[in-house]
């Protein structure tokens, strides 16, 4: 795993560098390998924006340092949401937002990298939409930043202050993992081919 040092994450254009050169993103591996539709964006849709401004009021809420006046009402329905699945499961974030990179030659952002009671350590990705069938090989690529990390879960939030949760299948978690591999060899060629 390269130092913060030699990882460079520019949040205006979703890009990341280690030691100069640029690395793709999980998201930008699915997209290029055709698994993941939605586009990154900066200026893109409502809901990517929505999606983003919902992350940085759960991250601000993680460390207590929101000014609520700040975000819209539909905002702070989904931080509701975010607070009330913290409550019921006791959930503890240890590293919120922060960009790794993989030796396996990609880089990513985990929403949340913490534990529930009595269970080991966790992924926790944060969503504002719908599942996607997609979604199971992101945390797989995230999950892959810690050898010891076996749990992985999404937070599927929602606008009237409540959430859903989805834990991928133990059964598919190997799987999911290979899947991302094969779309960053495909992601690899292309770029390679050009």
């Amino acid at each position: 795993m390269a130092t913060q040092n030699e990882l460079v994450f520019e949040p205006e254009t979703h890009t990341y560098r280690v030691n100069g050169v640029v690395v793709p993103s999980v998201t930008q591996v699915l997209r290029s390998a055709g698994l993941a539709i939605e586009p990154y964006s900066p200026n893109g849709d409502q809901a990517m924006v929505r999606g983003a401004r919902v992350h940085l009021a759960c991250h601000y809420d993680d460390d207590g340092d929101i000014l609520e006046s700040e975000f819209a009402e539909e905002e702070l329905g989904y931080l509701a949401g975010w607070r009330k699945f913290k409550e019921e499961t006791n959930w503890q974030s240890a590293i919120r937002e922060k960009p790794f990179y993989s030796e396996r030659g990609y880089c990513g952002t985990p929403d949340a990298i913490g534990s529930f009671p009595n269970q080991g350590v966790a992924v926790l990705d944060i969503k504002t939409g719908a599942f996607s069938r997609w979604h199971p090989l992101q945390r797989a690529a995230y999950s892959d930043f810690w050898p010891f990390c076996f749990l992985r879960f999404g937070v599927y939030l929602l606008p009237e202050g409540n959430y859903t949760i989805r834990e991928d299948e133990i059964h598919k978690r190997r799987g999911d993992l290979d899947i991302f591999l094969a779309a960053l060899a495909i992601h690899n060629w292309k770029e390679s081919s050009q």
